[in-house]
């Protein structure tokens, strides 16, 4: 955006202004022009005006993700289950812990040695379920039924 001009969100917020305007008051042609000028105008030194918020500095360094734990950019503890921890000390969902430090949504919320752990549960369950719905026949064949049943 260059300064001086509004944004995007600055013009649809200008053309409800305007269009508001024209509904109650009786504008000729030839003043609209001055209208939208000096909505747009105001609007414009409004937006440059606003100070843009400084977002919060973490306690701990971005070094924070180790396979043992996740440092907490709030209070900078470290602990295994982020998600919990934020929601249960900081009162934050994870979407707004994201936002709120400026990480995208792939930043793990656990860490790297309980998702492996997690991830070998979760498979051996799966294997275990299959060997139970899948059988051998006399040929070596995979069938769904156990034969004779």
């Amino acid at each position: 955006m260059r300064e001086g001009r509004p944004g995007d969100d600055d013009l649809r917020r200008g053309a409800r202004i305007v269009e508001a305007y024209l509904r109650y008051n009786h504008v000729s042609i030839s003043e609209l022009p001055r209208v939208v000028e000096i909505v747009y105008s105001t609007i414009a030194s409004l937006s440059l005006a606003t100070p843009k918020a400084k977002s919060p500095r973490p306690s701990v360094s971005l070094k924070d993700v180790t396979r043992e734990g996740i440092a907490c950019f709030e209070c900078g503890r470290r602990v295994q289950l982020l998600k919990r921890h934020i929601r249960d000390h900081h009162n934050l969902t994870a979407e707004e812990y994201r936002r709120r430090w400026g990480l995208s949504v792939l930043y793990p919320m656990v860490t790297p040695q309980l998702s492996a752990v997690r991830s070998a549960v979760a498979k051996k369950a799966i294997l275990e379920r299959l060997s139970d719905d899948l059988h051998l026949n006399s040929e070596g064949d995979i069938v769904t039924e156990k034969a004779g049943a």
